[in-house]
């Protein structure tokens, strides 16, 4: 750790540059000296690259890291290493920091703390939300654990105030963490995952962290990129599913306690419909319709699925969920199908409506 520097921002990036502009001039934006800006590319084959070197040539806080394309664990965890700050925050690329960012939220990290938590807000069509502020306050142990339990099934807790939707544990960003701690706790990103990297990372973080601040105040926009990985058709979905089951469950098993144990059965079964929902039921995937079916009897049929339905808690999910995963354990996917081809139509009326005045917006 460098004494002099304060605040280490990381960013990693690939293929981001019509955001990445946007996102580095935020964080050039703060006036401190303390802080340092680690672009990390990873394996950019668009003009990001040249947006680094740009920003490194005027701003001396901005450092340039590049890469072979190994993804974004890896990019997050070189990144790290190479930090100097008392203090780490990573950014996304595409994503961008608000214009008050600080005065409103770095001006109120506590010395004392482990991790330092600030709200967020998402960002469509480029156009930046009202700032909220609602206040800070420290967590207890009983907070803690239920942020960690979430990791696995947001459903449960999730009408509590203590956990405001504009605060979210399960993502790698929006928060800032002591490196120290990190260190010693020996928290890293799962470079064998490509898919869900945070979740596990976080699901760590959040058992070791007994001092916590939350300033529940806009501070990051998130930015809903339609080409990101979380949003495209994923070939590879079902792979990553598998491996962040794995993970997870080894996690969950060494942690040894029950209510995970059960938590994680949700955890499996949201995570399968997801991957079938970015492959199998993409409607961009070009694969004829018995090979997705074929491909989502194997993973429907694996050991961790069936385990999953033999003891799944039904009464901790929201009742879409149900309905979805019931459907699931039928183990038919033209049902499966059907079900979230009239889903995706409903949707697309309601955003239409939405649109036109004639109807509610949908929250979140």
């Amino acid at each position: 750790m460098d004494s002099r520097i304060y605040i280490s921002f990381i960013v990693p990036i690939y293929n981001v540059s019509p955001f990445l502009e946007d996102c580095v001039q935020s964080l050039c934006g703060i006036q401190n000296p303390r802080i340092e800006i680690l672009l990390v590319d990873d394996g950019s084959v668009d003009c990001s690259p040249s947006i680094c070197r740009k920003y490194a040539e005027k701003d001396g806080r901005v450092r340039v890291v590049t890469q072979d394309n190994q993804g974004v664990s890896m990019a997050r965890n070189n990144g790290f290493m190479l930090a100097k700050g008392k203090w780490v925050c990573f950014v996304d690329g595409d994503d961008r920091l608000s214009d008050d960012f600080e005065d409103g939220i770095m001006g109120q990290i506590d010395e004392d703390m482990e991790v330092v938590y600030f709200g967020y807000q998402r960002m469509t069509g480029g156009k930046v939300p009202q700032c909220i502020d609602r206040g800070s306050r420290f967590m207890e142990e009983r907070d803690l654990r239920e942020a960690w339990l979430r990791i696995l099934n947001r459903d449960i807790y999730r009408d509590s105030e203590r956990f405001p939707d504009t605060i979210l544990f399960e993502a790698p960003y929006m928060r800032f963490i002591k490196r120290e701690k990190l260190l010693e706790w020996e928290i890293f990103f799962d470079k064998s995952l490509t898919w869900g990297e945070d979740l596990l990372y976080n699901f760590r973080l959040l058992q070791k962290v007994k001092k916590v601040k939350v300033i529940d105040r806009t501070g990051y926009y998130y930015r809903i990129n339609e080409a990101s990985i979380t949003q495209r058709y994923d070939e590879r979905a079902a792979e990553r599913f598998f491996l962040l089951a794995d993970a997870m469950g080894a996690e969950v098993e060494k942690a040894g306690d029950g209510e995970a144990a059960r938590q994680y059965q949700v955890f499996v079964l949201k995570q399968l419909l997801l991957s079938a929902k970015r492959n199998l039921l993409n409607p961009y995937n070009p694969r004829p319709y018995h090979e997705r079916k074929a491909e989502y009897r194997r993973m429907r049929h694996s050991e961790v699925v069936e385990n999953a339905l033999r003891s799944f808690p039904y009464g901790s999910v929201r009742l879409s969920y149900k309905l979805a995963i019931g459907i699931a354990a039928t183990g038919s996917y033209g049902l499966l199908w059907t079900f979230y081809q009239m889903k995706r139509i409903r949707e697309s009326v309601e955003r239409l409506t939405a649109g036109t005045g004639g109807g509610k917006k949908k929250n979140g």
